[in-house]
């Protein structure tokens, strides 16, 4: 008997290597990622965030939460 693959969630991550936010919907395109997944990234100025010819940082130039335990994110209105 066959297994058929199950999607249990699919998350967003509007900022690369930071927390995702879990989605209840979102319209998906062949090719294509997404909507505003990973719009932005935090460089951590070690090293150059240069784009390569395809638009691509490496994410070693970006800031992430789980190498960059230091960073905290405060948003207007949330619980300090």
């Amino acid at each position: 008997m066959s297994h058929l693959p199950r999607l249990d969630a699919i998350c967003c991550y509007p900022v690369k290597g930071m927390t995702g936010q879990p989605l209840t919907d979102t319209l998906l395109t062949a090719g294509r990622g997404l909507p505003m997944d990973r719009l932005l990234g935090l460089s951590g100025g070690v090293i150059p965030a240069t784009a390569d010819p395809n638009g691509w940082i490496p994410s070693e130039a970006l800031l992430r939460l789980s190498l960059t335990l230091s960073v905290i994110l405060v948003f207007p209105g949330a619980a300090a």
